[in-house]
């Protein structure tokens, strides 16, 4: 009724194309100028230059589980990992030397504890319930967020400081559920705390420590699909509706972080309520 498992890896990733070319790249120009026009620097030209010998980013990952039964309808796990990565590739702006020096020496470390509760009655009635609770930090000036297929323009000072994305807290709570013969009713609902965001002045500099000036509100969601199956020409099909944040309670996700804004701290851009179909079929 109960089963152990652990392993550790170590992974070593791909290095991107758009990494060999670097030098190759245009140098950029930075210059600041005051709110009439006015030059307030004098230009520096960033040449793109490589830290050698680059090294493969790579990463050791280690998880334990427990899985345990109760019964034949209760089930529980609970489950850790821990990840510390290295060698990531990262771009650091030296404005003293007029150079943006890409290097492999990022570093990046994520751990997460799982516990999952699962009733299962039957195939038509199934309810589970997870909580994750993790932590992850990471080198901020990921290469690919600045040269990849999104890049951000602005390249500042690295940091070294929580991911943006670290979720300390989440809560996940799905089932599924016959009603009205062959009708399925699967709900999911959702509790997770904001990801972190960082304050910056009129000229998009870091004011304080990287994400460590708050988080976004958190979000609740409760989502659900109402589906069933059909016959058409001899094939199985099912369809049906899904609603996405059904009773419109998603907070906001960005976040006015420019110190001198009058709206400095106000949240915008909730996540609102969407209705849609859901159509699949298995052809032979």
């Amino acid at each position: 009724r109960a089963i152990l498992r652990g392993g550790i890896g170590k992974f070593v990733e791909r290095t991107p194309h758009t990494v060999g070319p670097f030098t190759q790249y245009e140098a950029q120009t930075v210059q600041r100028f005051a709110a009439n026009g006015t030059p307030l620097t004098a230009p520096i030209d960033y040449v793109h230059t490589i830290d050698e010998p680059l090294e493969s980013p790579e990463s050791i990952v280690q998880t334990v589980a427990w899985d345990q039964r109760f019964g034949r309808k209760l089930f529980f796990k609970a489950a850790y990992t821990h990840r510390t990565g290295s060698h990531a590739y990262i771009v650091e702006p030296e404005p003293s030397h007029g150079a943006l020096v890409l290097s492999s020496s990022g570093e990046s470390k994520y751990w997460e504890l799982e516990t999952t509760g699962r009733y299962l009655a039957n195939e038509r009635r199934d309810l589970s319930v997870s909580y994750v609770h993790s932590h992850s930090t990471r080198d901020l000036n990921a290469y690919d967020d600045f040269f990849g297929n999104f890049r951000n323009p602005i390249i500042r000072a690295n940091e070294n400081s929580l991911s943006p994305t670290d979720v300390p807290h989440r809560w996940i709570v799905r089932g599924s559920f016959g009603v009205l013969g062959k009708w399925t009713f699967a709900p999911l609902y959702e509790f997770r705390t904001g990801f972190p965001w960082s304050a910056v002045n009129e000229f998009q500099d870091f004011v304080g420590p990287r994400n460590e000036s708050g988080r976004v509100p958190k979000v609740s969601t409760f989502d659900f699909s109402l589906t069933r199956p059909f016959r058409v020409k001899k094939q199985n099909v099912t369809a049906g509706l899904r609603v996405l944040n059904a009773f419109g309670t998603g907070d906001e996700r960005d976040v006015q972080a420019n110190i001198t804004a009058p709206d400095y701290g106000t949240f915008y851009n909730p996540i609102h309520r969407s209705i849609g179909f859901v159509l699949s079929a298995n052809f032979p």
